[in-house]
């Protein structure tokens, strides 16, 4: 199947996918009032923190090592599954025994309230959830096994949107009940690749397969340290939108920006397809060319630029649309859309070049180009969350994310 074959099939199950997932954040947004869904905001931003971190970097790894093994033995690294569950297992119980005992501590440190402080403690047990989720995506990710990464997703999201459903017929909804369903429909679906892997671990030497698996682990974080703290400085680039408007801005503000923002990464599920199916495909022996992927880079961003014209159109076209379906009430949240819809296209257009960059194993200037978009972020998004408001926390959240973007495109083109 080919490169764009791959994506596509990727991206037709994703649309159903986040059409669920659609679904069910208009559900939310109806249901909750605007001080819970400021709650629900917090929750998943510090839950996909907590459980993105530095989990994100060991997953993206994996499928990377997973990949190139794969091609080269033609046969699945199961040692290596293995070895990756227990090591992100024992650091979550790390993170979990320094976070939980004070959550109140953090959010008054973090957010300057201690309201934040349940959402915290509840962020700690979805982290859990996500960890395992994303494991699971990155095994059947390595395999290039689509067809089931793809079902897994969609099942995840029917569960969630099942569960809310039997919350409400039986019960007031409210953050911490959703936050419930959510953790629970995460951690059914992972089981489906966990569980075999538990069975394998059964038959195998733990003791044997950490010694030899942990002087791969040393050796492959000795050469990609930087790849590493590039996905862990990254995720915290993502994050300091939402922290700073917990701590600067009303309950209002934030809830709007949390509807916004839901439907930005709706839309930049089309990105997840697309880095879904790149970074197996340049993570393979043959595909070390830097001049065949330089040609794909110009053919790429030539092609996106067309879906990034569309999107902008979209967006004035379904203006009554997304009020209707989101409520007056969060009428404001269709001006906080506007920046991230660029975003959205400079992710789509640019934003998969990365793969590139990784697969060249220029890490270092991946780590550095993100520092100083965090510096910009942080400067730009407090004033904006402290002196101005949740649009233009958009705005610098858009702006520092070109940062990164431009910064590494720029480098692929000149690239020799």
């Amino acid at each position: 199947m080919s490169t764009a074959k791959k994506i596509l099939y990727v991206s037709i199950f994703d649309i159903v996918s986040k059409t669920i997932s659609g679904v069910t954040t208009i559900f939310l947004i109806r249901i909750l009032s605007q001080e819970e869904y400021a709650l629900y905001t917090n929750f998943t931003t510090v839950y996909s923190f907590l459980g993105g971190f530095v989990f994100f970097s060991l997953n993206y790894s994996l499928v990377r090592i997973s990949a190139e093994y794969i091609s080269i033995h033609n046969k699945k690294p199961l040692d290596l599954y293995t070895f990756s569950v227990i090591l992100q297992l024992l650091l979550y119980l790390l993170i979990f025994l320094i976070v939980y005992p004070n959550a109140d501590l953090i959010s008054n440190l973090v957010f300057q309230s201690d309201k934040y402080t349940k959402s915290i403690r509840l962020s700690l047990f979805a982290a859990f959830s996500l960890i395992l989720f994303n494991i699971n995506l990155s095994i059947l990710q390595s395999q290039e096994d689509f067809k089931k990464y793809n079902y897994t997703n969609l099942i995840k999201n029917l569960l969630f949107q099942a569960l809310l459903t039997l919350i409400l017929l039986f019960s007031k909804v409210n953050f911490e009940k959703v936050a419930f369903a959510l953790t629970i429909s995460q951690l059914i679906v992972s089981f489906y690749i966990i569980l075999p892997l538990l069975r394998y671990m059964k038959n195998r030497s733990l003791h044997q397969t950490f010694n030899r698996k942990w002087n791969l682990f040393l050796s492959y974080i000795s050469e990609n340290k930087y790849l590493i703290l590039y996905f862990i400085l990254l995720e915290i680039l993502s994050k300091i939108d939402i922290f700073m408007l917990s701590r600067y801005s009303s309950a209002h503000e934030l809830a709007n920006y949390g509807v916004a923002q839901k439907y930005y990464y709706i839309f930049l599920q089309m990105l997840a397809s697309i880095h879904t199916v790149l970074l197996p495909k340049f993570s393979k022996v043959e595909m070390r060319d830097k001049s065949i992927k330089k040609r794909f880079a110009i053919k790429w961003i030539k092609i996106t630029s067309i879906v990034g014209a569309i999107l902008i159109i979209s967006y004035f076209l379904f203006k009554d649309l997304y009020i209707l379906l989101n409520t007056p009430a969060y009428t404001y949240s269709y001006k906080i859309l506007f920046p991230f819809m660029f975003s959205v296209i400079q992710g789509i257009t640019l934003s998969p070049l990365v793969n590139i960059l990784i697969a060249n194993k220029e890490y270092k200037f991946l780590a550095v180009v993100v520092v100083f978009a965090i510096l910009f972020s942080c400067v730009a998004s407090y004033t904006a969350a402290k002196y101005g408001n949740a649009v233009w926390v958009a705005t610098a959240y858009m702006l520092s994310h070109a940062i990164v973007n431009l910064s590494v495109s720029f480098k692929v083109i000149l690239n020799r």
